[in-house]
C-alpha cells in the first residue's frame, strides 16, 4: 500500500515536474526572441519580426522571414510544411498558412486539399468559399455536413480536408453562391426570366425592368431565383424571349396579333406572315398588339381550343363552309358541322353562297 501510494506521488511529481518545464521552455522561447534585433530574428525562424518587436511566431509559417537561411531559401523552408506556402509565384512573398479559397477552375480560396489551423470552423470554411456539399478530412472524417454547412464532427487542427462538390448546376438553378464581382447584369445574361432575386445577405435584389435596382450582390451570400406567376395561356404578355426564338415561333404558339411591341426589338413580327422586319432579341420582354375588334364574319379568323363548326355558326351565318389551314374544307352540310374537327391553332376562311 505504501509502495503503490509511493509510485503514485512520484508520477505527479514527474507530471508537475514536466508541465512546469514546458512553461519554462515557452516562456524562455519568448524571452528569447524579445531579446533578438531585427536581423537576428528574422534569422530564427522560431521567431517573427513584426511592429518593431521580435516576438514568438503566431504559427509555423508566419516565422519564416529571411530569404536564406543556412544556405536554405525561403521558398525551400516555407513549402517543406505541408501546412504553409508563399504568398507569390515568382518570389515567396509571405510566408503564410495553406487556407486560401476563389472556385475550383480558376483557383483561391476553394483549392483543396487544404491545412485545418487551430480554431478553424465549418462555418468559416462555408463562409470563404460557397459551393460545395461537405468536407472530408483526414481526421475527422466526412463532416461540416447538412444543409448549414455545420453537421458531422468538428474540425482537427493539423489534419487536411477536400471539398466535395455538388453536381453541376444549370444556368437557372439556383440558390447559387456569389462570388467577387458577380453582377445582376451578368446573372441575368446566365439565366433569363425571373423578375428578381432573394438572397442571404443583400434580400430582394436585381429588380426593375432590367433587372439592375435593389442592393449590390455581396461576395459570399446565396441568392435564389424569384420566378414570376405561371403565364395562364399561350396568348397571355409580356412574355420574356429565350435565346433563338423567332417570329414564327410565337405566331405557331398564338395567333390573332399582328405586331409584337418589344422592348430592344421594338415594333417586330409585322407584315402578313407576322416576320418582319427586327429579329427577336434574346433577354427582352414582348407584348402582343391586337387588332381592333373586328366583324363577326370577317376572316380569316384564328381558332382558339375548343371552338367547334357550331360556335362559328352561331356567331356569324351566311357561309356554306370553312377552308382552314390544317384541317382543310370543313365544316360543311347543311347544319355547317361536318366533316373535320376545327383544329386549335390555326386559321380559316369563311366560303360564301
Amino acid at each position: 500500500m505504501a509502495r503503490a501510494k509511493g509510485r503514485a506521488m512520484w508520477f505527479v511529481a514527474i507530471v508537475l515536474s514536466l508541465t512546469i518545464a514546458l512553461a519554462l521552455c515557452a516562456s524562455a522561447q519568448a524571452n528569447s526572441c524579445a531579446s533578438y534585433g531585427k536581423k537576428a530574428c528574422r534569422n530564427n525562424d522560431s521567431c517573427e519580426w513584426t511592429s518593431g518587436t521580435c516576438v514568438v511566431p503566431k504559427n509555423v509559417c508566419s516565422g519564416i522571414q529571411a530569404n536564406k537561411v543556412g544556405g536554405v531559401s525561403k521558398r525551400s523552408r516555407c513549402t517543406g510544411n505541408s501546412a504553409c506556402r508563399c504568398s507569390k509565384k515568382k518570389k515567396c512573398g509571405t510566408c503564410v498558412a495553406n487556407v486560401e479559397v476563389g472556385t475550383p477552375e480558376s483557383g483561391g480560396p476553394c483549392d483543396s486539399p487544404f491545412y485545418v489551423n487551430a480554431g478553424l470552423t465549418c462555418g468559416q470554411v462555408k463562409n470563404t468559399c460557397g459551393g460545395w456539399k461537405s468536407l472530408t478530412c483526414t481526421q475527422s472524417g466526412a463532416t461540416c455536413t447538412g444543409p448549414d454547412r455545420t453537421g458531422g464532427n468538428a474540425l482537427v487542427a493539423g489534419e487536411q480536408c477536400t471539398y466535395n462538390w455538388s453536381e453541376k448546376m444549370g444556368n437557372c438553378d439556383s440558390p447559387f453562391y456569389v462570388n467577387s464581382g458577380l453582377t445582376c447584369g451578368m446573372v441575368k445574361n446566365t439565366c433569363g426570366g425571373w423578375k428578381s432575386l432573394s438572397c442571404t445577405k443583400s434580400g430582394a435584389t436585381c429588380t426593375g425592368p432590367d433587372r439592375t435596382g435593389g442592393n449590390a450582390l455581396v461576395a459570399g451570400e446565396e441568392c435564389t431565383y424569384v420566378w414570376p406567376e405561371k403565364v395562364t395561356g399561350p396568348c397571355d404578355s409580356p412574355f420574356y424571349v429565350n435565346s433563338g426564338l423567332t417570329c414564327t415561333n410565337v405566331k405557331n404558339t398564338c395567333g390573332g396579333w399582328i405586331s409584337l411591341s418589344c422592348t430592344k426589338s421594338g415594333a417586330t413580327c409585322t407584315g402578313p406572315d407576322r416576320t418582319g422586319p427586327n429579329a427577336l432579341i434574346a433577354g427582352e420582354d414582348c407584348t402582343y398588339v391586337w387588332p381592333k375588334t373586328s366583324n363577326p364574319c370577317d376572316s380569316p379568323f384564328y381558332v382558339n381550343s375548343g371552338l367547334t363548326c357550331t360556335n362559328v355558326k352561331n356567331t356569324c351565318g351566311g357561309w356554306k363552309s370553312l377552308s382552314c389551314t390544317k384541317s382543310g374544307a370543313t365544316c360543311t352540310g347543311p347544319d355547317q358541322t361536318g366533316p373535320n374537327a376545327l383544329i386549335a391553332g390555326e386559321w380559316c376562311t369563311y366560303v360564301w353562297n
